[in-house]
């Protein structure tokens, strides 16, 4: 188990507040880069593929872009400050190299905004530069035990993948950016998402030490007693055991709907459907008849994933209020029932193939799933929104993960709406908003188990994490 250790310094080095306030900053600039950054990329992307997009298009992307350079650039000279006592040297390189990140972006914009020409691959030179920024953050974490050793691990694996394969898909060895080389990108992504997560949380329960000025360190090792830290309430053992558990249940069913979710919807669904081509769709879903019934069944256990997650968030977040996680676990199941009717459409498309109205019956039953399921996402977004405020209330789960929550709750109504009104022609912002959902599943399964209740059930019963 985790220890915190306080190093006291008389004379120089950020005070405890300071650190803890860093450690925000930083897992928010962490978020912040990667949403704009791949936000951004979509729209260059979007702007370039497509011959009808407006130039604002490029516009948003590239200021999108601005704001990753921005915030890669803050990161780095946070950072230089926290790891300089551990780390001189690579606290410097660090910063140099978030700089170098900083001004490569900057260089990619001037370059759209004076050649308006197609450069897919400015992608690799930035991941390049990140991926060695990464390597040596992650080499100073490990040096400094400021995190958690497997976290810091994950970077020293993760990020040298991630640079070996920006280098060779420089040279056409790899794709970094498409296919099964974009498992290439996951360790380092993932250490990325971790990292603020693991920030925001340390950050919300670490403990205020009057007097000299200090700088925290988190060890492995027993507390030398330079600094006492107050022990953790061990009251309400049963409420604890109980929230515990459903935590684990509820984060580990998250992360398998996700996975259940990406090849049902996106290879199955949405990887065989040609839109606007309703031949060529029933084509190619004769072709794979044998995916898409894979992806129905993958799509009807994430339909009854959801009633267990309903219930486990239920079961977590009752010791905040049992009236209101009743209220947020009633949406999501009622959210479960249309999309089981959404995903019968799906079925429908069996029973057509091979049938002379195969070509529109097939594509409209796609359609109809589609519609359906868009028109579930405002019950899903208002759970989402629901289970934000519990987070956000609970005193045990960071406050910057249920503003996540509530961006990711926002999306899938906007997504809804849209749809309705735009007969499914707008892009789907929910594909980057989701990020609170993934976030919080990881949350779950991490931190989860860690939580300790008082003996108080009331909103404002005193709950903290375990250190």
């Amino acid at each position: 188990m985790i220890k915190s250790q306080f190093l006291a310094k008389q004379q120089s080095g950020p005070t405890t507040t300071s650190t803890k306030k860093t450690g925000v900053l930083v897992g928010v600039l962490f978020l912040a880069a990667t949403f704009t950054f791949a936000i951004g990329n979509s729209l260059i992307h979007s702007y370039f593929s497509s011959s009808t997009s407006h130039k604002v298009t490029l516009i948003a992307g590239l200021f999108l872009l601005g704001c990753d350079g921005v915030a890669v650039a803050a990161n780095g000279l946070a950072m230089r400050r926290v790891l300089r006592p551990h780390a001189p040297l690579r606290s410097q390189a660090y910063c140099i190299l978030r700089l170098a990140e900083c001004l490569t972006v900057v260089t990619v914009g001037v370059y759209f905004l004076t050649g308006h020409a197609r450069w897919d691959a400015y992608v690799l030179a930035v991941y390049a530069v990140s991926g060695a920024a990464g390597l040596v953050l992650s080499s100073a974490l490990r040096t400094s035990t400021m995190v958690p050793r497997n976290l810091s691990m994950l970077g020293l694996i993760g990020y040298p993948v991630f640079l070996v394969g920006s280098v060779l898909a420089m040279f056409n060895v790899v794709d970094v950016t498409h296919g099964a080389g974009l498992l290439a990108l996951v360790p380092g992504g993932l250490f990325e998402l971790l990292l603020p997560i693991w920030l925001f949380t340390r950050g919300s329960t670490s403990h205020e030490i009057g007097g000299s000025t200090m700088t925290m360190a988190t060890l492995d090792h027993q507390s030398t007693g330079q600094a006492q830290v107050r022990s953790a309430p061990r009251h309400g053992t049963d409420a604890s055991s109980s929230v515990r558990k459903a935590s684990i249940t509820a984060g580990a069913g998250l992360l398998l709907m996700s996975v259940l979710s990406g090849i049902g919807y996106l290879i199955a669904v949405k990887g065989l459907t040609v839109p606007g081509n309703a031949t060529r769709t029933a084509e190619k879903i004769a072709a794979h008849e044998d995916l898409l019934r894979f992806g129905i069944v993958s799509l009807f256990f994430v339909a009854a994933l959801d009633v267990v997650v309903a219930w486990a968030l239920y079961r977590v977040f009752t010791p905040v209020s049992e009236a209101i996680s009743k209220f947020a676990s009633g949406l999501r199941i009622a959210y479960a029932g249309i999309f089981v009717i959404a995903i019968s459409r799906l079925v429908g498309v069996l029973g057509v193939l091979g049938t002379n109205q195969q070509p529109s019956a097939v594509l409209g039953r796609i359609n109809s799933f589609t519609n359906i399921w868009d028109a579930g996402l405002v019950l899903f977004g208002l759970h989402l929104l629901v289970i934000a405020y519990l987070a956000y209330r609970s005193g045990f789960v960071p406050k910057v993960l249920g503003v996540l929550l509530a961006v990711a709750g926002l999306g899938y109504m906007f997504d809804s709406l849209s749809a309705a009104l735009t007969h499914g022609s707008s892009t789907p912002v929910s594909s980057f908003t989701f990020v609170g959902e993934f976030v919080l599943a990881l949350w779950l399964v991490i931190f989860g188990r860690r939580v300790i209740l008082s003996d108080s059930t009331s909103l404002d019963s005193q709950i903290v994490v375990a250190q």
